[in-house]
């Protein structure tokens, strides 16, 4: 991870986009006032997470995008399905998998004891997804094998439940495709290892395999796999862009005191 990494997602907050205007501008130390620490108290939870299980990591910074690319930043991926509401975000097949759930429940418990009702659900998010990919986040970069899935999975409706080849570890790989173990990367940090297990053609999902069928997008897998230091850069660089995508005109929202579910009523 360098540096210019490490520096470039700090400026991933959204400013209690839920509670202020879109209009707002965005700034490093919101919080500066108002809850000063808070960026501590998310990351000594994060922290502690990803010590007692890696996978963590990876759910952090998957929960960043499938929140931001719906009507921007806004936590609304975090709420559960109610008898009002029964079809949230969450329940969503495109989200099937998503996880650290617990752990954001964890995080805003600790913030809203030291704050309340002072930090948005939707930043917390950012923050908890910055500091994952700063700490030993493997995000989206651990390999999956069609194998060892068929071998796994029966055929039938989706599952309801986490599905996603890319957690299994070299253990299982061993067991179920052994001559695959010497082309599994070790993974320890958010780097360009997936790019490189696409070159080597032991990634499973369809968009993956799409990645070298063009030239131009083969290009990038090329130039990514070469270039970890250009990898970081544009990574960070796409993680701030997410984070400013803006809510819909006129949208009003609130800092909830749960993230699973909408207030009842005001402070």
């Amino acid at each position: 991870m360098t540096m210019r990494l490490a520096a470039a997602v700090v400026v991933m907050v959204v400013v209690a986009a839920a509670a202020m205007s879109v209009e707002a501008e965005l700034s490093v130390d919101y919080y500066k006032k108002s809850c000063p620490g808070v960026e501590n108290v998310v990351r000594y939870h994060v922290a502690k997470a990803l010590k007692a299980n890696r996978k963590e990591g990876a759910a952090l910074v998957r929960l960043i995008f499938h929140d931001c690319f719906v009507r921007g930043c806004d936590a609304s991926v975090l709420l559960d399905p109610t008898a009002e509401n029964p079809h949230t975000e969450k329940t969503a097949p495109i989200n099937i998998g998503l996880a650290a759930f617990e752990l954001i429940d964890e995080i805003k418990a600790a913030v809203e004891e030291r704050c309340p009702g002072v930090v948005s659900c939707a930043d917390i998010v950012i923050y908890a997804a910055r500091d994952a990919s700063i700490l030993l986040s493997n995000g989206h970069i651990l390999p999956g094998y069609r194998s060892l899935l068929a071998g796994k999975c029966a055929a039938g409706e989706d599952p309801i439940v986490p599905n996603n080849v890319r957690d299994e570890d070299p253990a299982a790989v061993a067991a179920t495709i052994p001559s695959f173990l010497p082309k599994l990367r070790k993974f320890e940090f958010l780097d360009n290892s997936y790019y490189h297990n696409n070159l080597a053609r032991i990634v499973t999902f369809n968009s993956d395999w799409q990645l070298l069928t063009e030239k131009k997008a083969r290009g990038h897998v090329h130039e990514y796999a070469d270039n970890g230091t250009l990898w970081d850069e544009d990574f960070s660089d796409a993680l701030v862009k997410l984070s400013k995508l803006p809510l819909p005109p006129k949208a009003k929202g609130e800092i909830r005191r749960h993230c699973r579910r909408v207030n009842t009523h005001h402070y």
